[in-house]
Formats: structure tokens, sequence, C-alpha cells
């Protein structure tokens, strides 16, 4: 309790305390100031309070179990120090002598300043209240789920809340023993639950095994109503390929997903013919990362069809390709006569969670731990994607989805240009990247 307090104190002293100090006659207001030092305060203003509330926010969200309130409130210590630390620049800097207005105009306080006023990004970071859980999820007793990596994190997760509604659930990935250990917890977990569970072999960087999977499928089947392309991999140690010698990322992330789909696409189109419309989806997997660090307009073709020495460059590249496809999907879908003619495609990104996600990247996983989300708020953005009534095939097919179950108000214009045809006057880099996994998936159709 002791703990909980002073930490709401030190939350609250930082959100207003840093308005008190700097916004008024000898600082921001004082005309004399430079340009630089009063840049300085309004980043220090904005530092104070966005580590403030997240100080708060971390000190009071509830939590099911004494672990989680445990890590909260770890969390919550680790924003609260950071405003602290950060105010010992004024010393530390160069030249800065300790004295008020500290930095001076090399320093990069522009890009910091930016970071910090990111509203639509930091929203995603800490994400307002799920709006459909397990608690409020309709029936659904009579539907047809596949999950990739359904085994683990956010998957697993997915899998329980739609086992619990009465959903017949697939869960596809690699390992059986691993699917069925997840299977036996799921049922452990959710007593007097209507639901059915299934193990789907499932390679997505091996293309010439993914038919297989889904003739598989099919011939237990007769249609399928909702596709979660959830499994992705992140990191591998560069060099990494795919069966077919493609980077790992893109392989597993874009290739695999891709060519899954469209085998898929007639078992969706079955359950469409019988459902309400729009309730026949595929949901794809994308990520913050995209928004944060994808270049200009997305990774142009060259970076694709040759990736870089740089796994963190492909992951990106990889995560704005399944916004691409989500996007291209979208545009079939609303075309009579295509395959994908009345399915819901939707592009999201579940949240920053700690997942098995970053297995392959250690130090990034433990750098990024305050940030980190249990994976059960990644499973609700996934059910909202995939379930919420709300999502119509008239007004969001195409659309990208944020934590926890949202529409993306205010995406980067950049990229919304690259969603563009060249006709609709944008770039045609999703259409471009589409074609290119049309001619790498060609020979395994």
């Amino acid at each position: 309790m002791l703990g909980r307090i002073l930490l709401t104190v030190s939350a609250l002293a930082q959100a207003v305390g840093s308005f008190i100090a700097d916004f008024n006659e000898t600082h921001v207001l004082n005309p004399r100031w430079p340009p630089h030092a009063r840049f300085h305060n309004g980043h220090t203003m904005s530092l104070g309070l966005c580590l403030g509330l997240a100080t708060l926010y971390y000190t009071h969200r509830n939590h099911e179990t004494p672990t989680g309130k445990d890590d909260d409130l770890f969390t919550a210590a680790i924003f609260g120090t950071l405003y602290w630390i950060s105010g010992l620049s004024a010393i530390l800097y160069p030249g800065s002598k300790g004295m008020d207005p500290e930095f001076g105009e090399e320093f990069p306080q522009f890009w910091i300043f930016i970071g910090f006023e990111m509203g639509a990004t930091w929203s995603q970071f800490f994400p307002p209240t799920p709006t459909l859980t397990e608690q409020n999820l309709p029936d659904q007793k009579g539907k047809i789920f596949i999950i990739t990596g359904g085994a683990s994190g956010i998957g697993f997760e997915l899998a329980t809340i739609l086992f619990q509604a009465g959903g017949k659930v697939y869960i596809a990935g690699r390992s059986q023993s691993k699917a069925h250990q997840s299977i036996e917890q799921i049922k452990a977990l959710t007593h007097n639950a209507q639901g059915q569970l299934e193990f789907l072999f499932l390679e997505l960087d091996d293309l010439n095994a993914i038919k297989a999977s889904v003739q598989a499928f099919q011939a237990k089947e007769p249609k399928l109503d909702v596709l979660w392309n959830n499994a992705g991999v992140s990191l591998p140690p560069l060099g990494t390929i795919s069966k077919q010698g493609h980077e790992l990322q893109l392989a597993t992330n874009c290739l695999g997903p891709f060519l899954l789909t469209q085998l898929l696409l007639p078992s969706l189109r079955a359950a469409a013919q019988s459902a309400p419309p729009g309730s026949v989806r595929v949901v794809w997997t994308s990520s913050q990362t995209v928004e944060l660090s994808a270049p200009k307009g997305g990774p142009a073709m060259a970076d694709i069809t040759s990736p870089p020495a740089d796994k963190t460059k492909n992951y990106v590249a990889s995560k704005t390709g399944n916004w691409f496809l989500g996007s291209e999907l979208a545009r079939a879908a609303a075309t009579p006569g295509s395959p994908a003619y009345g399915i819901l495609s939707v592009t999201q990104n579940p949240g920053n969670l700690s997942t098995s996600l970053l297995r392959h990247a250690r130090w990034m996983k433990v750098l990024s731990a305050p940030l980190l989300h249990r994976p059960r708020l990644g499973a609700y953005t996934e059910l909202w994607a995939g379930l919420a009534p709300e999502l119509t095939l008239e007004a969001h097919n195409g659309a990208y989805v944020v934590p926890w179950g949202r529409l993306h108000t205010a995406p980067r214009s950049d990229l919304l240009d690259a969603l563009k045809s060249k006709a609709e006057e944008g770039s045609g880099r999703a259409r471009e990247f589409w074609e290119w996994c049309e001619r790498q998936t060609a020979d395994y159709m």
C-alpha cells in the first residue's frame, strides 16, 4: 500500500510539477529566453506529463493475480524513475554546467520532443480499456476458426477465449506435441466450455507443405468463419532462410500467410454464403514498429526481392507487408467475381506484448519490458478485429485495428499513400508487394 501511495505522489509530481517549474515568467514566458531553452522546457513538461501518466496507469491497473500486480508496480517504478534520471542530463551534458537552459542548440531535442508528442502512437503503447472480451463475447457455437501460432502467446489466449465461447478452434502450427499440451491446458482452464479444439499441422516457412495442411482442414470442415494470421517470427539470426530460400521473416510473416489465405478462400466463401455480411474475416498481424520504423512510403521492392543484411529492416518490411496484404485482399473482396468477394479483411497491431516473438532478441525484450503488456490484452485486439459486430464490409474492409480493439484514426500518410493504387494517385507499393507474393507462391497453389 505504501509503495502504491509513493508512486502515486511521484506520478502527480511529475505530471503537474514540471508545468509549475517551467511554465512561468522566468522560463517559457520569459521574453529573453532563447528558443532552444523554451523548446527544452516544452520537452520537459511533455516528458513529465507522459511519464507521470504512465506511472499512474501501471500503479492503479487492475490485475487478476498477485504476480501481475507486482509486475505492474515494478513497471510503474521504472517509469517514475526515468523522469528524475533524465533531470541529471542538465548536469552531465557537456558545457551545460547544471544551468537552466541546460542543453544547447546542437542537442537533438526536436526528435526527442516529437517522440513524446506522437499522440496516436503513444495511445498504442497505453491503450484504453478493451471493449470486447470473454465477459461480453456472444456465443460462438457453430463457428469454425483457424489461429496460426495458437499454441502460445496471443494465439493461445485467443484460442482460450473462443473455446470458452463455444467455437471450434484449429490451432495451426508445426509442433503437434506443443499444440496438444496447449489444448489440454486450455481445457483445464475453462471448465464446462462447449467449444472444440483441434490441431492443424502447418509450416508457414515451407510453401510446399501449406497446401497439404489446407486440404487436411477442408477434408474435415465445410467452411471457415475467421482466419487469424497470427503466427510470426522476429529477428532470427542473420541469414536464416526458409525451405524455398526466402529471408525467413518475409517467408513466415508474409509468403506463408498469403498462400494459406489464398488456399482457404473457398472455405471462407462457403461460410459467407450463409453468414451475416462482414462476419467472415481474415485478420492480418502487423506491428507498432511499422509506424515507428518503416521507411517513407514503406519498403522499396528492391529490399523485398533482395533483402538487406539487416534483420530489423527485414522484420519491419514483413510487418509492413502484412498491412499491404490486408489492404489488397480487401480490394479483391470488394470486386464481384473475385475468389475473395464478400470477405472482410482487417489488419491489426495486437499491441506491445510480452510473448515469445522476441525469443531471438532477448536483449530487446529486457529493454522494452516496461512497455510490454500481458498476451491476453493482445488477444482482445485480435478478438475485436475478428468478431466485433461494428466492423462492416461497406465501411471497414481494409481497416487497421489498434490495441485493445479500436480503429486506427491517424495512420502515417505516406503509408496510406502506399496502400493506394497508382490510378488512385498513390504509389502502388501495396499492389506491387501483392503481385510479388503471387509470383513467389504460384507454383504451390
